[in-house]
């Protein structure tokens, strides 16, 4: 396994999330790129464990969708040492939040610049899309 520590795919409250590299019989080159979920050393405590765990659990209980990111695989040898990984289908266009804000962005712009309402601009570019 190989992860990018250097620029994170983005963070939150509790960890982060990176670009990484597994070995994988999967893809043809051998591996697979994904990302890979964190948990931040200054808060693993046993209820952000339990989240984390319970995050784990659930994600590979829903399966493989089209509309959600799948889990691939977790890391949870030292989880006493607060060392957890979650191994998840790496989002080649980003994230939805990073999309949904671009969309609305373009969308005032329109509406801003047409006698279109920002609905009626919104429609017509998700109409597009």
């Amino acid at each position: 396994m190989f992860l990018d520590w250097h620029s994170p795919l983005g963070s939150g409250a509790f960890g982060a999330v990176y670009n990484g590299t597994i070995k994988s019989q999967r893809a043809s080159s051998g591996t697979l790129e994904v990302a890979v979920k964190t948990v931040n050393p200054s808060c693993s405590d046993a209820v952000t464990m339990r989240s984390f765990l319970s995050e784990i659990k659930v994600m590979s209980h829903l399966g493989k969708h089209k509309h959600i990111v799948s889990i691939l695989g977790a890391y949870t040898k030292e989880l006493c040492k607060g060392k957890v990984y979650i191994f998840l289908e790496l989002c080649s266009l980003g994230s939805l939040e990073k999309y949904l804000r671009e969309r609305i962005a373009k969308c005032t712009l329109i509406s801003q610049n047409s006698n279109h309402s920002q609905e009626e601009s919104c429609y017509e570019i998700l109409q597009i899309m």
